[in-house]
């Protein structure tokens, strides 16, 4: 069997009444069931999000696939009108890669101009039978940046598949291909969120800087554990800070000790916050409320000395008094202040960014797995 992509040119005039109409789920079930009842088609999925319109399916050898899927377009949808001159095409490894680089924003409708394609046309403009069907395009810089089409794009492929399950066009080929897709979404994910802590723990480090004069020999409590926590806690750490206390959960705290430490009880965390200059939340503690009662003794003892605390725990959880911000000598921020810094600036050193994979990275990393895996 032959897996392959046929799409709807977006630059095309019957584009937008197209989209427009599988809109409607009954139009996209009707397309699937239209599809897979043609000659020579096993499986058949209509992928419909913004800007797009794709069809995948699954073929016997010999059978044309562009001129199949845009016949049973026709006429399901525009009867009478021929959509030769209207599709882009890409068939085997070209039209797995098209559909990832739809996921991961890489391929040519997210990051370039829509291409005008044809009967001839390939899924990169190309000729057909150039071999070249489905290249993706990079972004400008060669990295790549996960964004919202990603999501709008898994959406679509999540509704996909559910609406060629219940019509039984959906079998082994097109799911293996959407199960690659899936896990490249969860990759990108996971590199989008770890970027971003990066991005965040950078941007703290600076604004610590501000606050003091320097932060050498400056001394950290950590309250609690996550990852934007540990992230900004590396970050001091490479900039010599004098130490790091530490007060949470058990099973941190072994982690917290093996990374040099001092770990402290519940009870003991207002002596720890008289000596801090820089405090890191994570998460509320049982017996530690971080409130304006707390702080005044806090501030009593340090007899002027600033303390910068950075909130770094999930919105909502309110584990620190906000009206303690108005207290002098008191600096108060969170995450969302952070992003707010973030903005428009680029704090994170290369050597900090090459360690985040780009979209085109996992791109690549999710091909090669799924070619082994199919033995492509």
């Amino acid at each position: 069997m032959t897996f392959v992509l046929v799409g709807i040119n977006p630059r095309r005039p019957l584009f937008a009444a197209l989209r427009a109409a599988l809109d409607d789920r009954v139009a996209r079930v009707r397309l699937a069931q239209h599809l897979a009842s043609r000659h020579g088609v096993s499986e058949a999925l209509v992928v419909v999000a913004p800007g797009r319109v794709e069809l995948y399916l699954s073929l016997a050898p010999g059978v044309d696939g562009y001129e199949t899927a845009l016949a049973a377009v026709a006429e399901q949808l525009a009867p009478g009108t021929s959509l030769a001159d209207a599709g882009y095409y890409a068939e085997g490894v070209d039209a797995v890669t098209h559909l990832l680089a739809a996921v991961a924003s890489l391929d040519e409708f997210a990051t370039a101009p829509a291409l005008a394609g044809g009967r001839a046309g390939s899924a990169s403009g190309g000729p057909r039978d150039s071999g070249a069907a489905g290249r993706l395009t990079a972004a400008p810089d060669g990295s790549g940046t996960a964004s919202a089409s990603v999501d709008s794009m898994a959406t679509a492929l999540r509704r996909a598949q559910g609406e060629a399950q219940r019509v039984g066009s959906l079998g082994p080929q097109l799911s293996a291909a959407l199960d690659a897709a899936r896990r490249l979404e969860g990759r990108l994910g996971e590199a989008a969120r770890e970027s971003d802590e990066r991005r965040l723990a950078q941007t703290a480090v600076v604004f610590a800087g501000r606050v003091f004069d320097h932060l050498d020999r400056r001394q950290v409590l950590l309250l609690g554990a996550n990852g934007l926590l540990e992230g900004v806690a590396r970050a001091l750490a490479a900039q010599g800070v004098g130490g790091f206390s530490f007060v949470g959960p058990d099973e941190a705290a072994s982690v917290a000790r093996a990374r040099g430490a001092r770990v402290g009880s519940r009870d003991g965390a207002g002596m720890l916050l008289d000596t801090a200059d820089i405090v890191l939340l994570a998460e509320a503690l049982p017996g530690v409320a971080i409130n304006r009662r707390l702080m005044r003794a806090v501030l009593r003892a340090r007899r002027g000395r600033p303390i910068l605390i950075l909130d770094l725990s999930s919105p909502g959880a309110k584990v620190v008094d906000p009206r303690i911000a108005d207290m002098d000598g008191v600096v108060l921020y969170d995450a969302r202040d952070l992003r707010v810094l973030a903005q428009g600036t680029s704090t994170a050193s290369p050597l900090e960014r090459e360690r985040v994979p780009s979209a085109s990275a996992l791109l690549e990393e999710a091909l090669r797995s799924f070619v082994r895996a199919q033995e492509l």
